[in-house]
């Protein structure tokens, strides 16, 4: 009994000292700010925190494109001294790309705004206002019939 607790005890210390523990980290284990450059048309998504907790690192961010979403998802390890839980790491957004999710929960953390029209807007129906005798309002639809109270 004694000698697989201890097998079972080296074996972690192990895989901690080695890095081979992985660990997928969610959005909600971060403490993190998101920013696209250059906010009018964004190209890239930043993304500066750190992984809440202290007992995890970050090892790599691993990316890639389903649709118009882009997938993020963060792969951590032990801590090991001289080892930091920061991040500042930076994703290219191709103009196919209309929004940005993180982790396995696929939490939506960006996404683009709509693009917005320069065409004036033509009003489909036209209504005056007039009031008679400052009593009793009538409205009239232009082309059509008059209503009054």
């Amino acid at each position: 009994m004694l000698r697989a607790i201890t097998i079972s005890t080296l074996s972690v210390c192990f895989l901690c000292s080695c890095h081979v523990y992985r660990s997928h980290v969610e959005y909600s284990d971060l403490n993190v700010q998101t920013t696209a450059e250059p906010a009018d048309h964004p190209r890239k998504l930043r993304l500066k925190g750190i992984i809440v907790g202290g007992v995890l690192v970050p090892k790599q961010f691993e990316s890639h494109i389903e649709g118009e979403t882009l997938l993020i998802e963060l792969v951590a390890t032990f801590a090991m001294r001289g080892d930091t839980n920061g991040f500042n790491v930076t994703f290219d957004i191709p103009d196919s790309v209309s929004a940005a999710r993180f982790g396995r929960k696929r939490e939506l953390i960006w996404s683009r705004a709509p693009q917005t029209s320069n065409q004036t807007l033509q009003p489909t129906e036209h209504f005056v206002v007039s009031f008679s005798l400052m009593r009793t309002p009538v409205f009239k639809i232009l082309g059509g019939s008059a209503l009054s109270r």
